[in-house]
């Protein structure tokens, strides 16, 4: 495990990076991607978790794990490091998200998981390559796993 402390990163750098990412259709996108944004940043890419439908941007300590490419072992981007006040937060959020989901009809609980099939299927290409650089899948081993969790939310 790499732990890392990293400069931060600011709420439009983390949705401009994840707007880029989602634009990577093919693993050379990927990869090229990687390499411009390693001229400009170091970690190219940052993860942070999502509580509450917001970038949490805690950590255990500041520390962050480092994500490698398998293929060529390089370091091309970090994950929080978290510990248990995080995941605390995150389930406390959760239990307090799931009052209104429990209290939503089948149909509307329906509706928000046939969204999240759309999504995915509306950016399955860009699912597949990075699913390919980050597990050192093949592209068609990586387009499979995308369509199954496309069918678990339909």
């Amino acid at each position: 495990m790499d732990n890392t402390k990293s400069a931060s990163w600011t709420d439009q750098e983390v949705t401009e990076c994840f707007q880029a990412i989602t634009s990577c259709v093919t693993p050379e996108m990927v990869t090229a991607f990687i390499q411009r944004r390693s001229q400009i940043r170091d970690p190219p890419i940052r993860l942070f978790n999502i509580v509450s439908s917001r970038f949490d941007y805690k950590t255990l300590d500041g520390q962050y794990i480092g994500i490698f490419n398998p293929r060529t072992g390089s370091r091309f981007g970090e994950l929080p490091c978290s510990g248990p006040r995080e995941v605390e937060d995150a389930t406390r959020a959760a239990k307090e998200s799931f009052k209104s989901w429990k209290q939503a009809s089948r149909y509307d609980r329906a509706q928000h998981l046939r969204r999240i099939s759309k999504v995915i299927r509306e950016k399955r290409d860009a699912f597949a390559a990075w699913e390919s650089f980050d597990q050192g899948k093949t592209l068609q081993r990586a387009r499979s796993e995308v369509l199954g969790a496309i069918a678990h939310f339909e």
